[in-house]
């Protein structure tokens, strides 16, 4: 498809704690199949890292 992205982890001081941001950013193109598929993007890599923040959490806080 000639799609490419590009994930990082930020980290942001927070009252009592760290906020942990994981982003995943990348240019779709203009082509209309990439724009499509970038509409489902979010609910098929979402709950992956929903799980890895949730191991992160879980490793931090023992």
């Amino acid at each position: 498809m000639g799609m490419s992205s590009t994930g990082s982890v930020e980290l942001a001081a927070d009252a009592g704690g760290t906020k942990v941001f994981w982003v995943d950013a990348g240019d779709l193109g203009m082509n209309p199949m990439n724009r499509w598929f970038g509409l489902f993007l979010d609910g098929m890599i979402g709950p992956d890292f929903e799980k890895g923040l949730s191991n992160i959490k879980k490793i931090v806080e023992k």
